[in-house]
């Protein structure tokens, strides 16, 4: 086993040579250490109005419940700056936030019935975070 790490640690110095780790056995350890470990992709999963899945919603009711969901579980003191509801693109819609499945979707309920016959946009910009700390890797 110590062979196999120790040919994976100089496969790894040889084709990435401008990074300079072969100083000593803990900077060893944990460069093998990150070439096993496989970084969190955190990213908007789905989104549902009501239950109906899709990106574009008609007919919606005034209350309506939305979940986003995400591949991991989020870093919820983020949230309520980073997952925002906005009429006509522009004006903040006031919302509550619930969480399910282990913190990987958030459901967004309007404080007040929504306006009938009105465009409303959900964002979900990069700046929200799992809770393990991973950046967002697009705007939703």
């Amino acid at each position: 086993m110590a062979a196999f790490l120790f040919m994976l640690f100089r496969y790894f110095y040889y084709s990435r040579n401008n990074i300079f780790f072969l100083q000593s056995g803990y900077m060893k350890f944990k460069l093998i250490y990150w070439l096993f470990i496989t970084p969190e992709n955190f990213s908007v999963t789905g989104l549902s109005v009501n239950g109906m899945n899709g990106p574009l919603f008609y007919n919606i009711p005034y209350l309506p419940d939305i979940k986003i969901s995400f591949s991991a579980p989020v870093n919820k003191s983020l949230v309520a700056n980073t997952v925002l509801l906005r009429m006509n693109g522009s004006i903040l819609v006031p919302v509550n936030y619930a969480y399910q499945n282990g913190d990987s979707s958030i459901v967004i309920h309007p404080q007040a019935a929504l306006n009938p016959i009105t465009k409303y946009i959900v964002t979900v910009t990069a700046d929200l975070k799992s809770a393990s700390n991973t950046q967002n890797q697009k705007n939703f």
